[in-house]
Parts: C-alpha cells; sequence; structure tokens
C-alpha cells in the first residue's frame, strides 16, 4: 500500500468512527433479516408452494420467480416486534401480487416480456384492500400496528412515509428469468430442489387414515438392544425397533411435518416432550385413548356447539394428591423475595383496612344517622320504632372464597421476555398465597392438565381446609405436562365452590389463554366449550376470572371469556400486580 492510499484509508476510518460518535442513534428498532432467514424463507414457501431463496439488496423489495430481494436492515418501527408484523404482512402482500399477476395474465391475454411486469387495471389501494379482504388474519395484524402507524405519523412524518412507501416501491416480478444461485451449504442446488419439488408433490395423507399401532410394553422390555447405522428413523417408516418415541430436539415447522406420508401413528403412555402449536381448528380424529387409572374418576360433559347440545358424562376428571415436596424451593423464592413479599402484605393489609360501614345494628360504635331519622319519623307516626340505630365499620373477609387454577401445559414451559412462564406462575401464587394466609381469607390451588377427555388431571396443590404452611412445599417440583382441556377442571373446580357457602365464590384461571388436547379440542370447539364452562359457574354463583400470560393479545380470550372478566399479560413478571389488582375488586374496594 502507497504513502498516499494508507493515509487517504486512516482518514476514512477516522471520518466513519466521527460519524457514528455524532450521529444521534436511531428511535427505531433494528429489524435484521439473517436472524429470522431460515424463518422467512420457510414463510414464503409456504405462502407460494415453491422454493424461494433470499437475496440481500441495499433497498430493493423485488419477489421472483425463485428470489426475494430485501435489504439486510430494516428500521421502520419503535418496536422490533411490530417492524417483524409488517415485514411478514409486506412478504404475503406480495405472494398475493405474484399470485394475481398470473392469473392477470390470462384475463388479458398480455404476451409477457422477460424482465416486464404486467400493468395492472387497478390501484395500488384496490389490491391491498383486496388482499386484506382475502386474508383476514393479514387484517387483524395489520390493525394491531395501525395505532404505532398513526402516532409516528404525527411524531414524525418522515419515518411515516418510509414505512408506507415500502409497499410501493414493493414489487412482484413475472420476469421469465430465474436467479441462478451457486451450490454450497448456504444455498438450494438443482439436485436439493428436485428432491423438495417432488416431496410437495406427494399427496398429503389425513391423520384419520393412517394407520394406528399400540406400543406393546412386553416387547420393549424384551427388546435387544440393536445399532442402527442409519440415524435418522421416520415414522412414515417404522421397522419395529422400540426406541424413545418422543425427543427434547427442536420440532421443524408445519409445512416439514405435512411433507411427512404418514402410515401409521404410535400410540403410547409416555409423557410428550415438545409439541407444536396450530392456528387450525381442525383437531384431530384419532380414535381417544379408554381411561385405564384406578383412581374414581369425576364426569362431566362437554359441550358441542355444532350440534347445539352437550355431550353427557364425556371428560372424566381424575384429582391427584402430589407426595414430592420441595422445600428449598420454597426458602429460596422467600429470601430472594423477602422485600417484595412484605411490600405486598402491607399494600393487602391496607386494602383491608379501609373502612366498610354495616349499617342498623342493635349496637354498635357509633350512631346511624339515618337509622336515626326513620326512628323519630317512627315514633311521630305513633309506630313501634326500630331499635337498630347504630352502625360499625367492619372488615369482613370470611365471606371470600378463592380458587387458583394453574395450567400446567407444555406451553407453560415458554419463555417470554427470559422468563418462563411456570417459574412466574409459581413464585407468584407462593407470594401471594403467603398474604392471603395471613389475612385468613379462604383459598384453594389447583392445577390441571389433560391427555384426551379420559385424562383430564386435577392436581389439588391446596384444598379449601388445608393449612398453606404444610402444602405450600408442592409448588416446588411442579413441571410443564400434557395439553390445556380448560372446560373439564373449570366444571370441577364450579362443582368444589358451589355449595361450600361462601357469599363470594371466584375462580382465578391462569393460563396461556389457548385451549387444545391430544383429541379434537382446539379452534371454536374448545373456545365454545369453555365459554359455557364460564357460563355453568356463574348460574351457581361462581366468578371466573382469567389471567392470560402471552406476546401478543389472543383472539381466544374475548370468545373465551365473554361472560367472565380477563386481563392480558404482555410481561409474566406482572402477574403479581395483577393478582393484587384483582384482589382489590374482589373485595370490592
Amino acid at each position: 500500500m502507497e504513502w498516499d492510499q494508507f493515509v487517504f484509508y486512516q482518514g476514512h476510518k477516522i471520518w466513519k468512527k466521527l460519524k457514528t460518535k455524532l450521529t444521534p442513534p436511531s428511535p427505531y428498532g433494528a429489524y435484521r433479516m439473517e436472524t429470522e432467514e431460515v424463518k422467512l424463507i420457510k414463510y414464503l414457501q409456504t405462502l407460494r408452494k415453491e422454493t424461494t431463496s433470499l437475496v440481500y439488496s441495499n433497498g430493493e423489495i423485488t419477489l421472483g420467480q425463485n428470489f426475494l430481494k430485501f435489504p439486510e436492515e430494516v428500521r421502520w418501527y419503535l418496536s422490533e416486534t411490530t417492524t417483524k408484523k409488517q415485514v411478514r404482512i409486506l412478504l404475503a402482500y406480495l405472494s398475493f401480487l405474484y399470485e394475481n399477476q398470473i392469473h392477470s395474465e390470462n384475463e388479458f391475454k398480455k404476451k409477457l416480456v422477460p424482465g416486464k411486469d404486467i400493468q395492472f387495471p387497478k390501484s395500488f389501494y384496490q389490491w391491498f384492500r383486496l388482499f386484506l379482504k382475502q386474508f383476514p388474519g393479514v387484517k387483524t395484524d395489520w390493525k394491531e400496528i395501525r395505532h404505532e402507524r398513526l402516532q409516528i405519523r404525527k411524531q414524525d412524518p418522515k419515518q411515516y412515509e418510509t414505512i408506507v412507501s415500502c409497499f410501493y416501491v414493493a414489487n412482484a416480478s413475472l420476469s421469465q428469468s430465474k436467479m441462478n444461485f451457486p451450490a454450497g451449504k448456504d444455498f438450494v442446488s438443482d439436485k436439493q430442489k428436485q428432491k423438495i419439488e417432488s416431496k410437495e408433490s406427494k399427496q398429503k395423507l389425513d391423520p384419520s387414515d393412517a394407520e394406528l399401532l399400540e406400543v406393546d410394553e412386553k416387547k420393549i422390555e424384551e427388546y435387544t438392544l440393536g445399532h442402527n447405522f442409519e440415524k435418522i428413523e421416520t415414522v412414515e417408516e417404522f421397522d419395529g425397533q422400540w426406541r424413545d418415541i418422543d425427543g427434547e430436539e427442536d420440532m421443524e415447522e408445519e409445512e416439514a411435518l405435512q411433507e411427512l406420508n404418514l402410515k401409521h401413528i404410535i400410540r403410547t403412555e409416555d409423557p410428550v416432550h415438545t409439541t407444536r402449536t396450530s392456528e387450525s381448528g381442525a383437531g384431530t380424529l384419532l380414535e381417544i385413548l379408554e381411561d385405564t387409572s384406578n383412581e374414581k374418576p369425576f364426569l362431566y360433559p362437554e359441550w358441542d356447539y355444532k350440534q347445539k347440545q352437550y355431550k353427557p358424562n364425556y371428560c372424566s376428571v381424575i384429582e391427584e394428591y402430589p407426595k414430592t415436596l420441595d422445600p428449598t424451593y420454597t426458602n429460596n423464592v422467600l429470601e430472594k423475595q423477602r422485600r417484595t413479599l412484605l411490600l405486598l402484605k402491607k399494600k393487602m393489609t391496607a386494602l383491608l383496612n379501609q373502612t366498610r360501614i354495616k349499617k342498623r345494628l342493635v349496637s354498635g360504635a357509633d350512631i346511624d344517622l339515618d337509622a336515626l331519622v326513620d326512628r323519630y319519623a317512627d315514633l311521630k307516626a305513633k309506630k313501634t320504632p326500630s331499635e337498630a340505630i347504630y352502625m360499625n365499620p367492619i372488615r369482613d373477609v370470611s365471606d371470600i372464597a378463592l380458587y387458583f387454577l394453574m395450567d400446567l401445559s407444555l406451553s407453560t414451559d415458554s419463555w417470554i421476555h427470559e422468563k418462563r412462564i411456570l417459574d412466574v406462575e409459581r413464585e407468584s401464587l407462593l407470594l401471594f398465597s403467603e398474604c392471603l394466609e395471613e389475612l385468613k381469607i379462604p383459598f384453594g390451588i389447583a392445577g390441571f392438565y389433560s391427555r384426551t377427555r379420559n385424562h383430564n388431571q386435577f392436581i389439588h396443590l391446596k384444598q379449601m381446609k388445608e393449612s398453606w404452611n404444610v402444602v405450600r412445599d408442592r409448588l416446588g417440583p411442579l413441571s410443564p405436562i400434557g395439553y390445556t382441556r380448560v372446560g373439564p377442571s373449570l366444571r370441577h373446580t364450579n362443582s368444589l365452590l358451589k355449595d361450600s357457602g361462601y357469599k363470594q365464590k371466584w375462580i382465578i384461571l391462569i393460563t396461556d389463554a389457548r385451549p387444545n388436547d391430544y383429541d379434537k379440542y382446539e379452534g371454536k370447539y374448545g373456545i365454545e366449550d369453555v365459554n359455557k364452562a364460564v357460563g355453568e359457574c356463574l348460574l351457581n354463583g361462581v366468578q371466573v376470572y382469567t389471567l392470560a400470560i402471552g406476546t401478543e393479545e389472543k383472539p381466544t380470550i374475548p370468545a373465551m371469556m365473554r361472560n367472565a372478566s380477563y386481563q392480558m399479560l404482555f410481561h409474566p413478571e406482572r402477574l403479581l400486580d395483577s393478582l393484587q389488582e384483582f384482589f382489590r375488586r374482589a373485595i370490592r374496594i
């Protein structure tokens, strides 16, 4: 390197450093495509049903026959999550444009010129309205980010123009030529493309057509260990070698599962290690596992919204009393959260100390002026006056009963804002229960999970008459398991409370707000059954309050809790604050 080149190079480096320091940081969150490149490519493949490769550009947004040109980094919204939503909406819109260009070709019978796009007779606004109308789910996401978009419009019109213009400049090209990508670990070769296309061309079988294979426990015990040199073995080519049926590795997305040609389905008693959630409400048509438990089950009906009638004695609830205790967990949480617990006790005690007057008493601490006026009027009218002319400031909470219902399904093993949902549930309930015990307020705690309609486990963590100090160590050993069939557990809790004799009865449901089970309970079926169970509780004088933990507002909650109160918790650590707010409401301050 010559001396003048060296000077120029060093000067350029200094200039870049100064520019970085002097340039104020952008308030808008950076969303880098490379962080979710694999997911976005799979998302496009799902939309377009063909392989698409991602090519980074300086600002151009173009969807071609086998490629997507997109900036490596975009800064659109204050929140990276909101930017991510718009990216997915934009990709769906590009795919929509691409498909409609093909239809337009047939409609207008225009001859395609390589490299030239079809000119649509409709304007951008017409196409975008048609796009939102055709995809209601995308329309919901578009409305969710509208508030933040309008805020930016008021505060930073230039940034708003950048956000909106990405839809104007985006292009879906119908060019005859495809981009040729070199083969390598980060690219898709021609052979790989042929394999993918051949997989996609396979007929996708309905799980209901699959042959069911029952697991023979005796064969497993007699199984002789052998080495399998082929490390990958799928269910579609199951050869009878009994190994672990489910693993703990990460699962693929829905399109990968759809590639399986399901000939056989294995039924086992082993607990599930990993699940994948699906937005579809179809459920499965697999035969239902029969009840083999020695415990006497409690039978409850289930609501079928299609038939508009109950299925009598359809679900079995089995009560379970945990024997494992973990005092170490309890002591660690109480020691770690000592200050939080003291503050919470002070707040809840202050709520109870706020006076509520009971009037028209025969004896009391003060005169009830209203009753005294009525007594004077009775004397003037020559009627027998009442002796109940006193009042007392009281706080009677012995007529309130709270029952906490914890979701223990596998979804509670997920992490939100670096906190595991189940850990937050256990810790919050432990601290809140310490306060309730000190204030002498009756309460109970139960956990629930399900594995088909015949296996709804109801775990008694604290019954109403049990001492909290004796049972509080039951929270520590809890772990995620099974699915979320909410209806049977709600009905069972309702049966425990309805004849308890308390004036105010509350069920506090803590869940991820998405009912599902091994046999058909997803989608509208589960939502309507939960809503019906809530109505049954109300008829028996039992109020239901739901605390739904999740990263985004889910449409299932308003439908499930049409007749009850609920609160969405986007930050799990706010669960304890939400319980305190609920307590304020329950005692009617």
